[in-house]
């Protein structure tokens, strides 16, 4: 899974109002670019992949959604969730020895209706400022895109 399974390309090209097929792989790559964009300021993962996640007895999980993978044994992990982050509590897991216990986590949305709509949203309007802008080099995160996100965002200082 990638990017364009958070926005297809008929999406983008309906939303861009583009009705030719010269252009498809430049959309593709702007899909792909602005998902993770989104991904990376949001900490939100906006389509699903599995990664080991590394963790004390009791550690933060900041990516979002996630959930153990099928092959754990869910009896041994609480999940305790609130806005700025996930906590698992571990009590199994694979023993790495030099990097501690390791939890396979299923991360992101398997089905984009799931998405937070303003979060799509902001990924259509992304790709829209970049596919107009493409021959400028103003490099602004555009203001409407990060009132979009705001909520999403969490804020990791003490």
């Amino acid at each position: 899974m990638d990017g364009t399974n958070v926005i297809t390309l008929e999406e983008a090209k309906e939303f861009l109002k583009v009705d030719f097929d010269n252009d498809d792989l430049i959309i593709t790559n702007l899909i792909k670019a602005a998902v993770g964009i989104i991904e990376k300021k949001t900490s939100y993962m906006l389509y699903e992949r599995n990664e080991i996640s590394f963790v004390s007895n009791c550690d933060k999980i900041y990516k979002y959604p996630f959930s153990l993978s099928e092959s754990e044994d869910n009896d041994n992990y609480t999940i305790i969730a609130n806005r700025l982050y996930s906590s698992i509590n571990i009590i199994g897991g694979i023993e790495y020895p030099t990097q501690g216990r390791g939890v396979e986590l299923t991360l992101g949305y398997n089905d984009p209706s799931l998405i937070p709509s303003p979060l799509r949203e902001a990924c259509l309007r992304l790709i829209t400022y970049w596919y107009d802008q493409r021959e400028m080099q103003n490099h602004e995160f555009p203001s409407d895109v990060y009132m979009l996100i705001q909520p999403f965002i969490r804020d990791f200082t003490i």
